[in-house]
This record gives C-alpha cells, sequence and structure tokens, in this order.
C-alpha cells in the first residue's frame, strides 16, 4: 500500500507543478505556497513513513537522498549536501 500512496502523490505533485507552471506570473507565486508545498510536504511524509530516506537540506525538497549532510549526520539530496536545514537547526 504504501508504494501506491507514494506513487500517488509523486503523479499529483507532478500535475500540480504543470498547472503552477501554467498559472499567470501574478498568481504563480500564491499558486506555489497553497498548493505545491503541501503537495511536496504530504510526498515526503508519506516517503518517511516508507522508510525512503528523505533530503532534509531543504523543507520543500522531494529528492530521494542518497548523500549525507557535511556534518554526517542526516541524509541530502547532492544538491542539498552543504546546507542542512537540520543541522542549521540546532
Amino acid at each position: 500500500m504504501t508504494e501506491a500512496w507514494i506513487a500517488y502523490w509523486e503523479r499529483k505533485l507532478q500535475k500540480i507543478e504543470e498547472l503552477c507552471a501554467l498559472a499567470s506570473p501574478q498568481h504563480r507565486k500564491s499558486f506555489y505556497s497553497e498548493r505545491v508545498v503541501p503537495a511536496k510536504h504530504i510526498l515526503r511524509t508519506v516517503r518517511l513513513k516508507a522508510d525512503v530516506p528523505i533530503c532534509w537540506g531543504a523543507s520543500d525538497c522531494v529528492e530521494i537522498a542518497d548523500q549525507q549532510c557535511k556534518a554526517g549526520k542526516h541524509t541530502t539530496c547532492e544538491t542539498h549536501q552543504d546546507g542542512c536545514v537540520l543541522c542549521q537547526a540546532g
């Protein structure tokens, strides 16, 4: 069931991001914060519950984590290896 939920939210996020790209420039920022960000957080939560490593480099990153932060404490994607949100939070 978990894999199905992950696949569902990956597809859902992709569709929402496509709609966001089509939004007018003046509405894009609010569309992103009201629709894209919540979908990203749901996908991250579903992956986390399924023990899929998530990137802690940015709170809205949905890349699969295959690296460690500079401190070696948290999982990150390659892009966010140098900036871990959890390490910055202390």
